[in-house]
C-alpha cells in the first residue's frame, strides 16, 4: 500500500535533498491534488464517521488545551494531534498482468495520532508510555504455517479485524486503582463539528482538545493494548502462543495455526474445523468480512490446491 500524508512535508523535504527542489514541488502539488480528489475526500469522510461511531473521542468534552493545563483537578494530562494519511490499497495490482484486478485498488484513509509529538502536563510522555507490545508475525512465519498446513491437507483463510486498535479502550486506571493521566486529542480543522464554528465562519476555539477514549494508530501503547486484548480472547478459545514466534498461535485440539499481523489474521486449519474456529474468535473480535481463501497476504500472492498424483 502506498501512503500519502496530508500537509506533512518531511518526506518531501528528504526527497528534495535527493532529487532537487523542482521535482519536489511538482510531486508535492500532485500529492496535494490527489489528496483533495473526490475518492480521497470520500475515504476521509468514511474514516471520520467510523472513528466517531466507535467512540474514539468525546466531542462533548471539548476544552481549550490551556484550560486543561490550568485545571487543578487534572494533575496530569497528555495531548497529541490527529492527522490523516491516505493509502491506495492493492496498489501493487497496477502493474499486474491481469487488468481485471485493477478493481481491487481503492483509496483508504486512516486517522493517525502523532505519537512522536505528545505534550504533557505533569509526568513527561516518554515516562508515561512504557508498555511494550509483541512484535507482529513475520512473512516467514506466514509461509511456514502455510507450508506445514499444506503437508497436512489444511487450508488457509484470511480475515481483517475491523479497526483493530479501536476494539479495546484506553486504560484509565493503574493496577492499584489509582487514576492514570487523562488523554486528549487535537482534531484536524476539517473534522471540527459545526458547533465549533461561528455563523461567520470564525472558530469558537483557539486550541480545542477532546478526551481520547480509544488507542488510535501510532498511539504509543496501541499495539500493546490490542495485543493483550486479542491474546486474552484467543486463549479463551483454546489457542496458545507459539514460543519464540511472535504473532503465531497453535490450536492443540485441531492442530490448526493462526498468524496475526496487527489486524490481518491468517488461519491454516482442517477444512472441517474452519467455521467453528472462526466462530469462536468472532465472539470477541469484529471482522469486516467473512473468512476468504487465501489469495494475497501481506502483499504476497498464494495458491493452495491439492494436485492429483
Amino acid at each position: 500500500m502506498q501512503w500519502m500524508v496530508a500537509k506533512q512535508w518531511t518526506a518531501y523535504a528528504v526527497l528534495a535533498c535527493l532529487v532537487g527542489s523542482e521535482m519536489w514541488m511538482r510531486d508535492r502539488k500532485a500529492g496535494t491534488d490527489e489528496f483533495k480528489s473526490a475518492p480521497c475526500t470520500k475515504a476521509q469522510l468514511d474514516e471520520k464517521s467510523k472513528l466517531e461511531s466507535q467512540g474514539t473521542w468525546e466531542l462533548d468534552s471539548v476544552r481549550e488545551w490551556s484550560a486543561v493545563r490550568a485545571d487543578p483537578a487534572l494533575k496530569e494530562a497528555t495531548v497529541a494531534r490527529l492527522f490523516v494519511i491516505m493509502g491506495r490499497k492493492g496498489d501493487e495490482m497496477i502493474d499486474s498482468a491481469d487488468p481485471d484486478r485493477s478493481s481491487d485498488i481503492k483509496y483508504k484513509a486512516r486517522g493517525v495520532l502523532a505519537g512522536n509529538i505528545i505534550q504533557s502536563k505533569g509526568t513527561p510522555a516518554h515516562e508515561l508510555f512504557t508498555e511494550v507490545a509483541q512484535t507482529p508475525a513475520s512473512l516467514t512465519s506466514a509461509r511456514a504455517a502455510l507450508a506445514a498446513g499444506a503437508l497436512k491437507g489444511h487450508r488457509g483463510t484470511v480475515r481483517d479485524a475491523t479497526t483493530a486498535y479501536l476494539q479495546a479502550k484506553l486504560k484509565t486506571h493503574h493496577p492499584d486503582g489509582t487514576e492514570m493521566p487523562s488523554q486528549w486529542v487535537r482534531l484536524p480543522r476539517t473534522w471540527w463539528p459545526a458547533t465549533w464554528v461561528n455563523p461567520d465562519g470564525t472558530a469558537k476555539f483557539y486550541d480545542p482538545v477532546v478526551r481520547l477514549r480509544k488507542a488510535l494508530y501510532v498511539h504509543p501503547e496501541s499495539e500493546a493494548i490490542w495485543d493483550k486484548h486479542l491474546g486474552a480472547r484467543l486463549k479463551i478459545e483454546g489457542w496458545a502462543p507459539v514460543s519464540n514466534q511472535p504473532g503465531c498461535w497453535h490450536h492443540l485440539k485441531t492442530g490448526s495455526s493462526l498468524v496475526v499481523y496487527v489486524d490481518d489474521l491468517l488461519m491454516v486449519a482442517p477444512p472441517e474445523h474452519e467455521a467453528s474456529l472462526w466462530a469462536g474468535i468472532e465472539k470477541h473480535i469484529d471482522f469486516s468480512e467473512p473468512a476468504l481463501p487465501i489469495d494475497r497476504y501481506l502483499g504476497a500472492h498464494y495458491v493452495m490446491e491439492r494436485q492429483a498424483r
